[in-house]
C-alpha cells in the first residue's frame, strides 16, 4: 500500500440497513494504530477520518444520511492534507479545506478491513461492523501519466467473520433459514400492560415465532400451529394458551405475504391469572438448545421467513442491536 502514501481515490458502493458501522479500515498497526484511514457511518451520515505522519487528525462527513436501504456510491479523495468525501447522486460534497500541496504521507499496512475490523478501534466514535451490503470497493492513485486502479475481490477475501450473502434487492428486516434464532433483548420483562405487534412473512404452517424464557416452569411463547397464531403463558408449571385472532389478513399466515400479528398480554389476566410476570432473554425465530431441551412444550420447528418489525408498546425494536446467530441474516431477499 505504499503507492497510496500521499494521494488516492477510494470508491465504494454500499447499501446500509443500519445507521452505524465501519465500511473500510486500514492502519499502520493492528493493535496500536498511529496512522489510519477509516470510512464509516454514524447516525446514517458517512464519515472519513484520517491521521497522517504530521500527527494531525482530519475528519469530513456528508450532509445527508444514507441508511435507507438504497444503493449508493461514495468517493473519498485524499491529496496530502486535503481530504474530501462525495456522494455524486446527491451532490453531497464536503472537504477539510486544506492545501493539497503540503506533502504528507500515511502508510497503510495490510490487512485492510471491509465491513468491520477486529483491530483496536476504541479511539473511533463507531466500533461496530457495517450492517448491509458492499458490492464494490476500489482504490486508485496517479502514476506519472496514468492512473493505477485496484479493485478488491470482495467475494474472495483472505479471511472473513459473520459475513452473509449479499442480495441485489432486499426487504428490510431479519431473515431466518429455519435453523437459527435472534436474541432481541436480555433480561426482558413481560407484564400485563405489554402490547406487541410483529410483522412477518413465511410459507410455513407451523413454527416458533417468539420466546421469553425464564425457566422450564415459567415462559411466554408465541407460535403457529397449522397457520394459526397462539400465545402460551407457562407460570409455575401451568400453561395457559390463547389463540390470537387479530391478524390483519386472517388466520392463514403461510402464503408468503407479510402479515401483522397484534397481541396484548392482559388477555392472560382476562382468563383469571393474577400474576403473569415473566423475565428472561427474549428470542425470536427459534430457541437456544438449553431452553428447547428444558421445556417439553416447545414442539414447533424454528421459523423460516422474514421478520420485518417488532414493536412493544409503540416502541420499535431496532434489529441493528440484535444478536444474530450464524443462520440468521440482516435483510431479507426481496420477492421477485
Amino acid at each position: 500500500m505504499r503507492q497510496y502514501r500521499t494521494s488516492f481515490v477510494l470508491k465504494c458502493q454500499f447499501r446500509a440497513e443500519a445507521p452505524d458501522g465501519i465500511l473500510y479500515y486500514a492502519a499502520d498497526d493492528h493493535t496500536r494504530a498511529r496512522l489510519f484511514l477509516v470510512l464509516y457511518m454514524e447516525g446514517g451520515k458517512l464519515h472519513v477520518d484520517m491521521l497522517t505522519r504530521t500527527g494531525v487528525f482530519w475528519r469530513v462527513k456528508t450532509d445527508h444520511s444514507y441508511a435507507d436501504g438504497n444503493w449508493w456510491e461514495v468517493t473519498v479523495l485524499r491529496i496530502n492534507d486535503f481530504l474530501a468525501i462525495l456522494v455524486p447522486e446527491k451532490r453531497d460534497y464536503r472537504n477539510n479545506g486544506l492545501d493539497s500541496t503540503n506533502e504528507t504521507s500515511i502508510d497503510l499496512a495490510s490487512p485492510l478491513y471491509v465491513g468491520g475490523t477486529d483491530s483496536d478501534t476504541s479511539f473511533l466514535p463507531i466500533t461496530e461492523g457495517f450492517t448491509g451490503c458492499i458490492r464494490q470497493l476500489e482504490i486508485s492513485t496517479p502514476q506519472q501519466d496514468e492512473t493505477d486502479t485496484y479493485e478488491f475481490d470482495l467475494g474472495n477475501p483472505d479471511d472473513q467473520y459473520n459475513v452473509g450473502q449479499c442480495y441485489e434487492a432486499i426487504h428490510l428486516g431479519i431473515a431466518f433459514n429455519g435453523t437459527g434464532f435472534a436474541t432481541i433483548e436480555e433480561n426482558f420483562v413481560l407484564t400485563s400492560n405489554l402490547d406487541m405487534s410483529l410483522r412477518f412473512s413465511t410459507v410455513q404452517r407451523s413454527f416458533l415465532l417468539l420466546l421469553l424464557f425464564q425457566d422450564a416452569a415459567n415462559y411466554f411463547l408465541m407460535d403457529a400451529e397449522d397457520g394459526r397464531i397462539r400465545g402460551h403463558l407457562r407460570k409455575n408449571n401451568v400453561t395457559t394458551t390463547i389463540r390470537i385472532a387479530h391478524v390483519e389478513t386472517g388466520y392463514e399466515v403461510c402464503d408468503g405475504e407479510f402479515h401483522t400479528v397484534v397481541f396484548s398480554a392482559n388477555r392472560f389476566q382476562q382468563t383469571g391469572l393474577d400474576d403473569i410476570s415473566i423475565f428472561g432473554n427474549l428470542q425470536v425465530g427459534g430457541v437456544p438448545d438449553a431452553a428447547s431441551l428444558a421445556s417439553p412444550d416447545l414442539t414447533q420447528p424454528s421459523f423460516r421467513g422474514c421478520l420485518e418489525s417488532l414493536v412493544f408498546n409503540e416502541v420499535t425494536r431496532h434489529f441493528r442491536q440484535t444478536a444474530l446467530t450464524g443462520h440468521v441474516t440482516s435483510g431479507c431477499p426481496a420477492r421477485p
